[in-house]
């Protein structure tokens, strides 16, 4: 069974307009599919796990380094730890902080800032690919399984068509070639059906490939 490019994008809409099919027993939405491709995709992962990074990054690219403390003794007893017992005997506490050069934080931010956004860029556009890749494939294998359903209804009118006909033919009142040609009309939606059955494994296999689950 063939159909033309017009009909094949009328059909294409009014299954957008249904909006879901079956998959593995269970009716599924295509935003739900969507959903659960970004969750199971591991490259997603490791891209939202790099963009937290640079998130942590950029909030430090903007600090100066930590100061430090010292404190120290000078003259002291070490039995007793007691200022003024011997001359000259001192504490000393030092606080040291590094200043960066005018412009320094700034620049390491532009950096990282930078790299944050080319990092959301990519996860975007992983995500549109993903995105993508599902609707193909859900749009193709709901054509698909369309397409079964029409043939195979077209395949049991054509058994009654052949029904009738074949008493026509035993009375006198049909020719032998309309039985042929209904013959051979059924015999090719057979063959249609079969195609499009082994089309819906591919196209299955393909969705279940991009969402990263078995194919049972």
């Amino acid at each position: 069974m063939t159909i033309g490019r017009r009909s094949r994008q009328a059909l294409l809409l009014a299954l957008a307009l249904l909006g879901g099919f079956s998959l593995a027993g269970a009716p599924v939405e295509l935003e739900a599919l969507i959903e659960l491709a970004h969750q199971q995709n591991p490259e997603l992962d490791a891209l939202t796990a790099q963009l937290e990074a640079l998130e942590h990054k950029l909030v430090g690219a903007g600090a100066w380094e930590d100061p430090t403390l010292t404190v120290a003794y000078q003259n002291v007893p070490v039995n007793s730890f007691s200022l003024g017992q011997v001359p000259m005997s001192m504490l000393m506490v030092r606080l040291d902080q590094t200043l960066p050069f005018r412009g320094k934080t700034g620049k390491r931010e532009a950096v990282v800032a930078k790299e944050r956004q080319s990092k959301r860029w990519e996860l975007a556009e992983k995500k549109n690919q993903l995105r993508n890749r599902v609707k193909r494939a859900y749009y193709e294998l709901a054509l698909t399984r369309e397409l079964q359903r029409l043939t195979e209804k077209h395949r049991e009118l054509v058994t009654l068509f052949i029904d009738v006909v074949r008493v026509k033919y035993e009375v006198g009142r049909a020719e032998q070639h309309e039985l042929l040609r209904l013959g051979l009309l059924r015999d090719r939606l057979a063959e249609d059906l079969a195609d499009h059955t082994r089309r819906d494994v591919e196209l299955t296999a393909a969705l279940n490939v991009v969402l990263h689950r078995d194919s049972a």
